[in-house]
């Protein structure tokens, strides 16, 4: 049983917790990225997150903007 709960909690450590992730809005109020004056985002404050953040929302746009 020991075992059982010690394997549980390594993996909810181990996994990654989407539900704590920045999004765009939160990401913008908190003045870690901003628009820019050709329609992508930029980042403000560099980190992990917010890199990953701004280049999906990036890639979505330039997609859009391709259409």
């Amino acid at each position: 049983m020991k075992k059982f709960l010690l394997l549980i909690m390594l993996t909810l450590l181990l996994s990654p917790f989407n539900v704590f992730a920045l999004n765009l809005e939160e990401a913008k109020v908190k003045g870690l990225i901003g628009e820019e004056s050709n329609g992508y985002l930029g980042q403000v404050v560099a980190s992990e997150e917010t890199s990953r953040l701004v280049i999906e929302i990036n890639a979505k746009r330039r997609e859009k903007y391709a259409q």
